[in-house]
């Protein structure tokens, strides 16, 4: 096979690849249970793009990832006494917003934000929490 042909062959694969459900909502969404669950990051600034992310996944593990880039997404389902937690810290100088939340049935959410950096934007709670105090149910 020539580079040409590789070339080709790595594209089609990275295009299938890239093409599968993901994140988004899709039936590839992780986990099992009744409620669909999205955590977010977002904020930031042109300088500080990027913030140290810990979070329970749809398996009830956690996780930490070191400098992901903001705005940073996770969403998958869980059963209605699932334990939720996000939070982010960003690195640097200066102020600049960091929102932490979590949207349960993308309808019902809570959020943290912080103005500071080098302070952590926290929430956590259950899907059954969230929807018990959301004032639009």
């Amino acid at each position: 096979m020539g580079v040409s042909q590789n070339i080709i062959i790595s594209l089609s694969l990275l295009i299938l690849l890239c093409s599968c459900g993901g994140s988004d909502g899709s039936d590839e969404t992780p986990g099992t249970g009744d409620y669909a669950v999205r955590y977010e990051v977002e904020g930031g600034s042109g300088i500080i793009n990027v913030a140290d992310i810990s979070y329970i996944d749809a398996n009830g593990l956690e996780h930490a990832i070191v400098d992901a880039p903001i705005p940073w997404v996770y969403s998958f389902r869980a059963s209605a006494d699932a334990d939720l937690f996000v939070t982010a810290v960003l690195h640097g100088p200066g102020t600049t917003t960091l929102y932490a939340t979590i949207t349960v049935d993308n309808t019902c959410w809570i959020d943290y934000r912080t103005f500071v950096t080098e302070s952590p934007a926290f929430v956590s709670g259950t899907p059954q929490g969230i929807l018990t105090s959301c004032p639009n149910r």
